[in-house]
């Protein structure tokens, strides 16, 4: 099933405006709530060093000096390297910790942050965090050293390893010399004086390695070194809180507007039309008791639109149904029916809702008068049956063949008289009105629709569902009924008591309910003397 949903500008600033409200609270609310709980937080104070990857060492071969440099990096290695475990244990020993453990190293981790410049990717900046400004400030230069030193171990690292390795000759070397001057390693004196000259060669790689190990350059060098801020980074009540109350407030509209989605139902007449592709050729406002007036204003919209639409067609047969039940299609019948008989139509309304009839009770009209049931006349479309007549007002009625009780097997009985009956039916009068059963209900309307001369679906704007008066619509075309529109019920009313499209300033009252207040009574009720209708 298709979920049609259009919104237009009109109904966008009416979500909008209802919506607001409930927003605003809630996002009022959520604002408090944080600012009171960011009060109570304890502040954190963030303090920032600059540390710069150089790509040129100190000159310091001008002076005779060689120099062991350790190779650049890309500026994302010192930022991976920073907060790294060697590093955070070097700062750790740098503030003091000559053991740090595990734990202590993660948590230094999770107060230390590395960032590279977006303008110069050389500069890598260290931020250190604290409850207090010295904590921040400290944290982050130490780190920022402890980054330096792991640049120059680094660079020191392959000479070191020369150096252990010469040491390691050396005392093999004096070891040797030493056995054999104490005759334990009988040799010749040269062979000892080889020895000591070769110990001496590795003496001095020994201390060139060294002063060169003592020489390693870093790549890094500590550009500005972090200072104590100025104001704790957090909490901030008044920013939280305006964060707080925009978050709110937004994510309310947010579930207001999933809601909205969810909803399938027909919000407007311009929603039914929009999902129908039908004009919406009525609209019926909640109508007030007693408000006659209103009543025929709202039903001569249809009426005229309905003669408009078969201005060609003699005599009319117009057939009037629904989705669902209760959705105010009968008091639409009853009312349009009247409203052609006011204005000198020869009319004849037939409640062939077989399943549920209600047109009787609306106009009291008795069974144990000699009053005939549309099941009579499916029975028997060719015998002697009267019609109950009601009053309209001076001089004016209208012909009514009811229904008394719910019928079995009302599909069967409407394809096997309702054809012949209407046959008849037109020779008699001018408009022919059939208040039938809803579509998707039972199958009795799919029976009798395609005789009618136009049909309309009624809908209820507050309940109908989208899926529900489209399937309608598609089952009545798929039959070749024509549909020429829909009419809507329960239309709600505008700002200044005005109802919407149509209906100008009435309403319409509960699906169903009884009319007896637009029939004129007589004295033994609604209901006047029966017409007989002459055989065909």
């Amino acid at each position: 099933m298709q979920n049609d949903i259009r919104i237009d500008v009109a109904q966008l600033l009416r979500f909008l405006v209802r919506g607001l409200l409930p927003a605003a609270a809630i996002g009022a609310l959520a604002a408090f709530a944080i600012y009171q709980w960011s009060s109570t937080r304890q502040p954190e104070y963030e303090a920032t060093a600059a540390v710069l990857a150089t790509q040129a060492n100190p000159g310091l071969r001008e002076f005779g000096l060689s120099v062991i440099n350790a190779a650049p990096l890309e500026p994302q290695a010192y930022q991976v390297a920073a907060t790294s475990d060697a590093v955070l244990a070097g700062a750790l020993m740098q503030l003091g910790n000559q053991d740090p453990q595990l734990d202590e190293i993660r948590r230094l981790g999770s107060n230390i942050e590395a960032k590279l410049d977006n303008t110069r990717s050389s500069l890598v900046y260290i931020i250190g965090e604290g409850s207090t400004a010295s904590v921040a400030a400290d944290r982050a230069n130490a780190l920022a050293q402890s980054l330096i030193e792991w640049d120059r171990n680094r660079a020191a690292q392959s000479v070191d390893q020369l150096v252990e390795a010469l040491e390691i000759q050396i005392e093999t070397l004096t070891e040797q010399i030493g056995l054999m001057q104490s005759g334990a390693n009988a040799g010749g004196q040269d062979q000892v004086l080889g020895l000591i000259n070769q110990r001496a060669q590795r003496q001095e790689q020994l201390a060139y390695a060294r002063a060169l190990s003592a020489s390693a350059s870093p790549t890094l060098a500590l550009m500005q070194p972090a200072s104590l801020p100025a104001a704790p980074v957090s909490p901030r009540p008044v920013r939280d809180a305006a964060i707080g109350f925009f978050l709110a407030f937004v994510l309310t509209y947010a579930v207001l507007l999933l809601v909205r989605a969810l909803d399938s139902r027909i919000r407007s007449p311009e929603d039914l039309a929009h999902v129908t592709g039908l004009p919406v050729i009525a609209e019926y406002p909640r109508f007030r008791r007693g408000d006659k007036a209103g009543l025929r204003e709202a039903s001569s919209y249809l009426r005229t639109n309905l003669l408009f639409s078969s201005a060609d067609v003699h005599p009319k047969v117009f057939l009037v149904t629904s989705s669902q039940a209760n959705e105010g299609k009968t008091l639409t019948s009853t009312s349009l029916a009247e409203g052609f008989v006011r204005n000198g139509y020869r009319t004849l309304l037939i409640d062939a809702d077989l399943r549920a009839p209600s047109v009787a009770k609306l106009y009291r009209i008795s069974s144990a008068r000699n009053h005939s049931s549309l099941v009579d006349w499916l029975q028997d479309p060719h015998g002697q049956h009267e019609t109950a007549q009601v009053a309209i007002g001076p001089g004016q009625t209208l012909d009514v063949i009811p229904v008394f009780q719910p019928v079995q097997q009302a599909a069967e009985l409407l394809s096997g008289g309702f054809r012949d009956s209407l046959d008849r039916w037109r020779k008699q009068y001018d408009v022919i009105l059939v208040d039938s059963s809803p579509v998707l209900a039972v199958a009795d309307t799919l029976t009798v629709a395609p005789y009618s001369t136009a049909t309309v679906v009624v809908a209820d704007v507050q309940k109908t569902r989208r899926g529900q008066v489209k399937a309608t619509v598609d089952l009545l075309r798929r039959i070749g009924v024509n549909v020429i529109g829909v009419t809507a019920n329960y239309v709600k009313r505008e700002a200044g008591g005005q109802g919407a499209g149509y209906g100008y300033g009435y309403g319409i009252a509960a699906a169903d309910e009884p009319a007896t207040n637009n029939v004129k009574p007589r004295a033994a009720g609604t209901v006047s003397s029966s017409r007989r209708i002459s055989k065909a």
